[in-house]
């Protein structure tokens, strides 16, 4: 994947696309959120992806009065931190992630229907409804969401990119080891003196009763699934529950319908109805 240009650049090139482009211009992060957003919104309307610079590119399109230009970017912890931007234009994810969002969607009961055993899925819910499994999701991936959000307040510098699931979350009933978890992301950065600290500081973080849909990172929850869909909820293989072929599966089962029942929704229908002159959703 190209490096993406800073915040001046992108915001000149987006400023050169608006001048021969008539419809709204949505700046997004990444390309999944294309993806899943312009399948939402009517043809015309264009998806720009800057990556971690949506805000950055946002404020320097808005001192220029850029019309028509709006951002989504994920909530990530803002949130919780109740320090999210007040910028009319700039609009963040109900949850942590869009990925969240789609696992609270019906997109999730689509996938499951597909991928899982029935009778297991029966079983892992103790005879309720998906919303069980949801929150057996929720309470596998939240210590790994507490390290993270740990890791941005403290500024740790972990790293969590080739994480080995596998190494602290248990296939069978998807438990978690949270010091072997803590070990496993600190030891791979050379962070071996925080691994007690992080297991006493992650526990603490879950102690406090956070949304647990703010405080998990959707990826983490993707992957998490494909664990549970090998064994505990099904028999696939692992390279048919890939956390890849996973959240594309989520993202071609995610409609109108479900976005429809979000408060981002809202938002941008309110930004729709403010800017006539632009239309995002199909009438």
């Amino acid at each position: 994947m190209r490096e993406y240009l800073n915040a001046d650049s992108r915001a000149n090139e987006i400023r050169m696309t608006r001048s021969v482009c008539e419809g709204a211009i949505c700046v997004l992060e990444g390309e999944s959120d294309r993806k899943v957003y312009t399948g939402l919104f009517q043809d015309g309307v264009r998806a720009v992806c800057v990556g971690p610079l949506v805000a950055a590119v946002i404020q320097r399109l808005n001192s220029t009065a850029t019309e028509g230009i709006f951002g989504i970017m994920d909530a990530d912890f803002c949130h919780l931190e109740k320090d999210c931007p007040r910028t009319v234009n700039l609009f963040l994810t109900d949850y942590h992630d869009l990925e969240i969002g789609l696992i609270f969607s019906n997109a999730f009961c689509k996938v499951l229907g597909e991928l899982g055993s029935e009778e297991k899925l029966r079983n892992a819910a103790g005879g309720g409804r998906t919303d069980a499994l949801r929150k057996i999701l929720l309470a596998a991936t939240a210590p790994l969401g507490a390290l993270r959000w740990l890791n941005k307040s403290k500024s740790y510098s972990l790293k969590f990119d080739g994480i080995n699931f596998s190494t602290f979350v248990d296939k069978s009933r998807l438990h978690v080891d949270t010091e072997a978890m803590c070990r496993a992301v600190c030891q791979g950065c050379r962070k071996d003196t925080l691994i007690k600290q992080a297991v006493i500081e992650v526990r603490g973080i879950l102690g406090k009763g956070h949304d647990q849909k703010q405080l998990c990172c959707g990826h983490d929850m993707v992957e998490v699934m494909g664990i549970a869909l090998r064994k505990f909820w099904g028999t696939q293989e692992a390279c048919e529950v890939s956390e890849e072929r996973l959240a594309r599966s989520l993202r071609l089962a995610y409609k109108m319908e479900d976005f429809a029942r979000t408060q981002l929704h809202e938002a941008l229908r309110k930004w729709e109805k403010d800017h006539p002159n632009y239309r995002l959703f199909p009438t």
